[in-house]
Order: C-alpha cells, then sequence, then structure tokens
C-alpha cells in the first residue's frame, strides 16, 4: 500500500523557517531533520494510514538550534536557517509539490520584516496582546447588539438627536 503526504504548509522569516504538518493523531512518527533535508514518516488521521514525505530545502538549516512540537492537530516545527536570507522558495527543486502550501498566517515578506525591524515571529506580533473582544464589547448595548453610537466621543453633540419624525399615514388608493 502506497503512503500518503499530508498537507505542509510553511512561512518564513530571513532567520528561520516555519513548517506545519496538518496531520491529526500522528503516532509511530520517525522525523530525522538533516542540514538539507525533512524526512517524515508516521500514521496518522483517524484511519492510522500511513504518511510520509522528504523535503530537500532550497539551502542549509541548522537541525541543532531548531524545535518541533506535536499536537494532536498537526506537527510544527521552528527550522533555524544555516545562514540568516530569504530564500526563493522552500525546496531545492522548483517543481512544488500539490501538499505543500504557503501558511499566510504566519508569511512575512522580506521588506515587512525591515519595516518592523526583527525576525516578525509570533512573539513580534504587535496585534498579539490586543484584547478585541473588549473592544468590541465596548461598542455593544446591553442587548449583546452593536451600539454604533458607542463608537463615537462622548463628549461630542449630537444634533439628530431628536430622532426621525413620524411616519404618516398613507393615503387611500
Amino acid at each position: 500500500m502506497a503512503s500518503l503526504s499530508p498537507e505542509i504548509m510553511w512561512a518564513q522569516r530571513a532567520d528561520v523557517l516555519y513548517i506545519t504538518v496538518n496531520l491529526t493523531d500522528i503516532k509511530d512518527q520517525v522525523i530525522q531533520l538533516e542540514k538539507t533535508h525533512l524526512k517524515f514518516k508516521a500514521k496518522g488521521e483517524v484511519e492510522q494510514k500511513m504518511y510520509e514525505f522528504d523535503l530537500e530545502f532550497f539551502d542549509e538549516i541548522n537541525p541543532e538550534k531548531s524545535k518541533q512540537h506535536l499536537t494532536a492537530r498537526n506537527l510544527f516545527f521552528v527550522i533555524q536557517k544555516a545562514k540568516e536570507g530569504w530564500w526563493a522558495r522552500l525546496l531545492k527543486d522548483k517543481a512544488k509539490p500539490h501538499f505543500i502550501k504557503t501558511d499566510f498566517a504566519r508569511w512575512k515578506d522580506e521588506d515587512e520584516e525591515d519595516e518592523e525591524g526583527g525576525s516578525g515571529g509570533p512573539e513580534d506580533d504587535r496585534l498579539s496582546n490586543m484584547d478585541f473582544s473588549s473592544i468590541l464589547k465596548n461598542s455593544m448595548g446591553s442587548s449583546g447588539e452593536f451600539d454604533s453610537e458607542g463608537m463615537g466621543d462622548e463628549d461630542e453633540d449630537d444634533s439628530d438627536e431628536e430622532g426621525m419624525p413620524g411616519l404618516e399615514e398613507a393615503a387611500p388608493k
């Protein structure tokens, strides 16, 4: 029986690669992270079918400084590049396998990283500490409905506070 390829999501920074293997219930995994390759073989999903891949990287990485985290939903890697710089693509081969996708949630372009002054990783994300639920709550009325009046300046004088005039009866036809 041939093995399957799991979906792989990837993104990069100047110094690291983020690789997520989207495979649930991973069991009996064999992972080899080498200077030029990431080899993976495991059983996964409810059916516990065999999944595997062998990625030959565009450039060298530093396996000793790289990390991995296995959860019930996926396997996540933060792979340290051997030398800092932006890669033209993930793999040495220009042909991109169908199961590899861009991880837009983690993706940053080279010019975006320069503007923010840092690796731009999740720990550098300026919005990660912002509590959007409290902002939304402040603009909601007691009924839980959106209150557009709560969005303005409290001291601002509304000239249309009188409300709309009442409706007139339509003349019978």
